[in-house]
């Protein structure tokens, strides 16, 4: 029997597409530093075949959750993941692997003081804006790692997939950013969630789902 497509679909997830069936390389554990902490989430998921394109007979071959019916090959309404949350901005940096002495910290941490308490408001509002969009960041790459551990462990990958798959997170994360295909692939990128050999070139000519 040739392998077939499958589809994963995913719940209270954004800028996953429906039909990514790519392996994402996941991001090595870094050390614990001050100031991180780690909680747990949920989201829900459902991998199944197509109904169009797999048989029943054939559904019955394939490697399943235990319980499922036709055409469910996988189903957890509570899939658990763990993700970091940092609380400062030097935090963010130590995770990333910035070795700071105590001198450094103590030269950033009076850079972001004034002596106007209206300006050292609006430099907490800031600060706070950039934290909670770095750890939606982290926190969106948590779940997506664990989503694509169970795709491909659920999946059969085919070569044309992985090229939509990489290519549908690009287009995902650009409208979920408001940034451009070059920022939004180099992100990606540096996070591992797409692969150094998916280029621009590559994004830009893919005619998968849009």
């Amino acid at each position: 029997m040739a392998k077939k497509t499958l589809k994963g679909h995913v719940d209270n997830q954004t800028a996953i597409p429906e039909d990514v069936t790519v392996e994402t390389p996941e991001v090595p554990e870094k050390a614990e530093v001050p100031g991180l902490e780690w909680k747990e989430d949920t989201f829900t998921i459902t991998v199944k075949v197509d109904p169009e394109e797999v048989t029943e007979d054939e559904w019955k071959s394939l490697p399943k959750m235990d319980g499922c019916k036709f055409p469910v090959l996988y189903e957890n309404k509570k899939e658990t993941f763990k993700y970091p949350v940092v609380d400062s901005l030097i935090t963010a940096l130590e995770y990333e692997g910035a070795v700071l002495t105590e001198d450094a910290k103590e030269f950033f941490l009076s850079a972001l003081k004034s002596d106007d308490a209206e300006v050292d408001d609006k430099i907490a509002k800031a600060h706070k804006a950039v934290m909670d969009t770095y750890n939606s960041t982290l926190k969106q790459n948590a779940s997506r790692n664990q989503y694509q551990k169970l795709l491909k462990k659920w999946t059969p990958i085919t070569e044309e997939g992985v090229t939509n798959a990489n290519a549908s997170i690009v287009r995902n994360f650009m409208r979920a950013n408001g940034v451009s295909d070059d920022v939004a692939l180099g992100t990606l990128q540096k996070y591992q969630i797409v692969p150094a050999d998916f280029t621009i070139e590559k994004f830009r000519s893919n005619k998968g789902k849009r």
